[in-house]
C-alpha cells in the first residue's frame, strides 16, 4: 500500500510540472512613458502666431503685409477727461486744425520718428487746454483750409503732410503756396521773382532808416 501511495504521489507531481510547463507566460503591461510638462504645454503645430516675413519667406509661405507708418499712427493720444470733453465737442474741421497746431508746436528733427510722433500726440492736449489759444482761434479752428481738406487727424499727427512736402511750421495757406511754387520750380516753370530773405530784408530796412 505504501508503495502504491508513493507511486501516486510521483505521478501527481509529474502532472503538476507538465501543467506548469504548458501554461502560457503571463504578459507584463509596459510602463507608460512619463509625460513631459513642458512639451504638454507647447503650442500645437498650426495654432501658433503667424510667421514673420523672414520665416514665411524661408518656408515658402506668404506673410501679412506690414502696416505703414501712417496707418499705424494713433488717431488720438490718451486725453484727460477735461481735454476729451473739449475735443468731443468740436467739429471735425476743428479737430484737424488742432492736429496741425500740435504738429507745428511739437515737431522736431530726430532719427527716431516714433519718438517725435509720440511727443506730437501729447501736444494735442496742451492745445485743447490752452484756453487763451482756443478762444482767440475759435473762428480759425472752425474754418476749412487746404490741408484740412487733404488730410485726416491720424494722417496729420503722423506728419503725412510734411512727408508730402508741406512746411508744417507756417500756416496752411502759406504751406500750400510754398509747395505749389516749389513744384513749379522743380518742373522748370517760371515762378516769378524770388522772395527776399526776411533777414536780408530787415538789414536793408534798418540801413534805409539809418540813411534817412
Amino acid at each position: 500500500c505504501r508503495g502504491q501511495r508513493y507511486l501516486g504521489m510521483l505521478r501527481t507531481n509529474r502532472v503538476l510540472k507538465n501543467l506548469k510547463s504548458q501554461r502560457p507566460p503571463v504578459k507584463t503591461s509596459a510602463k507608460k512613458p512619463k509625460t513631459d510638462v513642458a512639451s504638454s504645454l507647447a503650442t500645437p503645430a498650426g495654432s501658433g502666431p503667424a510667421p514673420d516675413a523672414a520665416s514665411a519667406s524661408a518656408n515658402g509661405e506668404s506673410a501679412a503685409p506690414a502696416p505703414t507708418a501712417h496707418a499705424t499712427a494713433a488717431a488720438l493720444p490718451m486725453l484727460s477727461p477735461e481735454a476729451k470733453k473739449i475735443y468731443d465737442s468740436l467739429p471735425e474741421v476743428a479737430k484737424r486744425n488742432i492736429a496741425l497746431e500740435a504738429v507745428r508746436l511739437g515737431n522736431y528733427w530726430s532719427e527716431n520718428r516714433d519718438e517725435v510722433l509720440a511727443y506730437i500726440a501729447t501736444m494735442v492736449e496742451d492745445v485743447l487746454l490752452n484756453a487763451k489759444f482756443m478762444k482767440k482761434q475759435a473762428s480759425a479752428l472752425r474754418t476749412e483750409n487746404g490741408l484740412t481738406k487733404l488730410y485726416t487727424v491720424p494722417e496729420i499727427l503722423a506728419k503725412k503732410h510734411e512727408d508730402d512736402g508741406y512746411d508744417v511750421f507756417i500756416t496752411a495757406e502759406e504751406a500750400i503756396l510754398a509747395k505749389e511754387k516749389a513744384d513749379k520750380k522743380a518742373a522748370g516753370q517760371d515762378t516769378g521773382p524770388e522772395d527776399l530773405d526776411p533777414i536780408i530784408y530787415g538789414e536793408l530796412h534798418e540801413g534805409l532808416l539809418e540813411a534817412a
